[in-house]
């Protein structure tokens, strides 16, 4: 079994690939088995096992590489700050599908999720716009490439896949 330093190492590199360009990103996480978890002041909420999309911008200092960066840190840290901060660390991140697009495609994003998924829970990730929620729990049966191929079909401009190699 792989210690924490050695999968933020492992994961750091392909990182490292990603532009330090603005843009709009969603990260693909598994969580095996549910569990109820604490997320800061939303307080306790029941996460359902299977596929997990968050989605996020990254307009800050460094882009999305930066902001990559900090999610995968933020799983082995007990600092908490952002509601995903509660989540990552019992997920497996697996994928990060993204576009170096400037335009703020952020909410966007989370509604075209929403059609193949569900907010969970309501407002996570959220609380700087009217959206439901950007983190969306996969639809049962439904492969996460899907949902990945429908938002690159709706989106101006590249979406690109990064895989991460956890395995």
């Amino acid at each position: 079994m792989k210690t924490t330093q050695a999968i933020s190492q492992a994961i750091s590199s392909p990182v490292a690939t990603l532009p330090r360009a603005a843009g709009t990103y969603t990260l693909l996480m598994e969580l095996r088995p549910g569990r109820r978890l604490l997320v800061g002041r939303m307080g306790d909420h029941d996460f359902a096992s299977g596929y997990y999309l968050y989605v996020g911008s990254a307009h800050g200092p460094g882009g999305l590489r930066a902001r990559i960066a900090r999610h995968i840190k933020a799983a082995w840290r007990a600092a908490r700050h952002w509601h995903l901060d509660y989540l990552l660390p019992h997920c497996a991140l697996k994928e990060v599908w993204w576009t170096s697009n400037p335009a703020p495609l952020e909410c966007r994003w989370a509604g075209l999720l929403a059609l193949l998924g569900s907010p969970q829970p309501p407002r996570f990730g959220a609380s700087d716009c009217r959206c439901p929620g950007h983190l969306l729990l996969l639809a049962q049966g439904l492969d996460p490439l899907d949902a990945f191929n429908h938002l690159r079909a709706e989106t101006p401009g590249d979406v690109r896949r990064l895989i991460l190699p956890l395995e």
